[in-house]
């Protein structure tokens, strides 16, 4: 009995980090250079990320995410631990997550925010 709690409560672990993970799920684009920028702002034609299954996906790199807490009073914010590895490299990281009513990504690190755009052909247009 204690082993198939235990059991549970490892799969629910798990797949509460990707649940979590989900609000993030997407392709990222580009928002700070003008020519990427498309449909009033909305979208991005330049993407440099996905984010899917808990797994935050760069052009050569990939982190895994897990969920360390939610931020009170801040709606569609969350800590993650990163986990990531690339290049033949292994780092780790904390990162807030943060999507706005826009439909923006931000994500906050030690170097600073850098926000992203839905990009145009993988997302719907609002």
């Amino acid at each position: 009995m204690k082993l198939t709690l235990a059991i549970l409560a490892w799969c629910g672990a798990a797949s509460g980090a990707a649940a979590q993970a989900s609000l993030y799920e997407g392709h990222w684009g580009i928002a700070d250079v003008p020519e990427c920028v498309v449909n009033n702002g909305l979208n991005s034609s330049c993407p440099v990320l996905m984010i899917t299954g808990g797994q935050f996906q760069g052009e050569e790199s990939v982190c895994d995410m897990s969920q360390s807490g939610v931020v009170p009073g801040i709606d569609n914010a969350q800590v993650f631990e990163m986990n990531c590895r690339g290049e033949g490299d292994t780092w780790s990281f904390r990162a807030l997550f943060h999507r706005d009513q826009d439909g923006r990504l931000t994500v906050l690190n030690e170097y600073g925010p850098t926000v992203y755009l839905p990009v145009a052909s993988a997302a719907p247009v609002k």
